[in-house]
């Protein structure tokens, strides 16, 4: 072949480097637009992931070159979509308090805090899904003891009962 520093040799290595630098950018370019798409529905509790994508492709591509106005509409489109995800995330807290599931209220508040909810609305949460779990506990420690005809046991269920401030 010909030799490494022949002027068609360098020629070809200069256009191959400009090409896999072109050929990745476009690839980031399809990424992060990729990801936008996912995104441009706004929170989706079935891809909970999609804003967290989308924001990996921005760094991802905000290194590669690509232009100016593809960062910029991802960066609205993430935006939007963390807006979408608070919105919701308050909703489902709100929701989850006004019924007696443990497991949704759990998932709410874990939600609400990656979502950056409001510390009073997540302190609520959690003083309700406390009340929860100890009036489970509570009713559990009430019906074992009843069933053993246990009075001690009832009057231990009744004084957790007075101190979780629900009897």
């Amino acid at each position: 072949g010909l030799p490494t520093d022949d002027p068609l040799v360098m020629r070809a290595v200069k256009l191959l480097s400009q090409w896999e630098a072109d050929n990745l950018a476009l690839r980031a370019e399809a990424r992060l637009l990729n990801a936008m798409r996912r995104a441009e529905t706004g929170y989706d509790p079935g891809e909970p992931r999609a804003g967290d994508l989308l924001g990996s492709a921005i760094g991802e591509v905000s290194q590669q070159g690509v232009e100016a106005k593809y960062l910029e509409a991802a960066r609205e489109s993430l935006a939007k979509w963390q807006e979408s995800r608070l919105r919701r995330a308050v909703l489902d807290l709100e929701t989850a308090m006004q019924y007696r599931d443990e497991e949704f209220l759990k998932e709410a508040i874990a939600v609400g805090r990656e979502a950056g909810v409001e510390a009073l609305l997540l302190e609520n949460a959690c003083m309700r899904l406390a009340k929860l779990q100890l009036e489970e506990e509570v009713n559990l420690m009430m019906e074992a003891a009843m069933e053993k005809g246990d009075v001690d046991a009832l009057e231990l269920a009744v004084q957790k009962a007075h101190g979780g401030y629900f009897l």
